[in-house]
């Protein structure tokens, strides 16, 4: 494992150990904890897929303890249930990897790579988001981040989120931090940082990076 490979998996533990701490009962007690079992059930997924077997046991358990909730908070987290870990064998389709064929065709080739024209060209936001993330993909990151600032704020900090990712995962990491500063506070929540955790692995989920709307 090299250098890169050893600090990104760093990183991903200290993201899940933070996500972790959102469930624990003082921050519920406070309001700054998690009570959605289905961000357990996702961290617990990530977790093992990722082979850190420690924090899928933790988060197993975290699941398990949403057995005391009653059926009417299930309802309006609109589960029926708490949800279930899908099996190891099952998450390397789940979360591939981001060199994945699925991956990789899922992004759509930009003409001549001219990225400006495919800007300014789309026709809605969502089509301007698609072009920034596939220009992020393709290593031109601060450029994207730079053209996503006239987005609605939600796309602009998708654009931001999945550019981080991708600094970290080639090992820019001034650009990495400088990225992370441009992310509210309240962006890092119980499900981006497993996200994130799986971006700086190498890992995604089918359809990233793209929005679905």
């Amino acid at each position: 494992m090299d250098h890169l490979q050893t600090d990104n998996r760093k990183l991903a533990i200290s993201l899940l150990q933070k996500t972790a701490r959102r469930f624990q009962p003082i921050t519920l007690l406070f309001g700054f904890g998690c009570q959605n079992p289905d961000a357990a059930r996702v961290a617990a997924e990530i977790s093992a897929v990722l082979g850190f077997d420690e924090l899928a046991v933790k988060f197993s358990k975290i699941l398990k303890s949403f057995e005391h909730v009653q059926q009417k908070e299930f309802a309006r987290l609109g589960l029926k249930s708490i949800p279930q870990v899908s099996p190891l064998h099952e998450l390397s389709e789940i979360y591939p990897k981001i060199s994945d064929s699925r991956i990789t065709t899922n992004v759509p080739a930009i003409k001549n790579s001219d990225y400006e024209a495919a800007f300014k060209n789309a026709e809605s936001e969502f089509d301007k988001e698609c072009v920034l993330l596939t220009q992020v993909l393709n290593g031109q990151i601060e450029l994207a981040v730079q053209n996503a600032k006239v987005l609605e704020s939600a796309r602009q900090e998708n654009v931001v989120f999945v550019g981080l990712g991708e600094s970290y995962r080639s090992g820019q990491h001034e650009l990495a931090v400088k990225l992370s500063s441009k992310l509210p506070s309240s962006f890092m929540s119980e499900w981006t940082m497993p996200q994130l955790s799986l971006i700086v692995s190498g890992r995604c989920w089918v359809g990233f990076p793209f929005p679905d709307s």
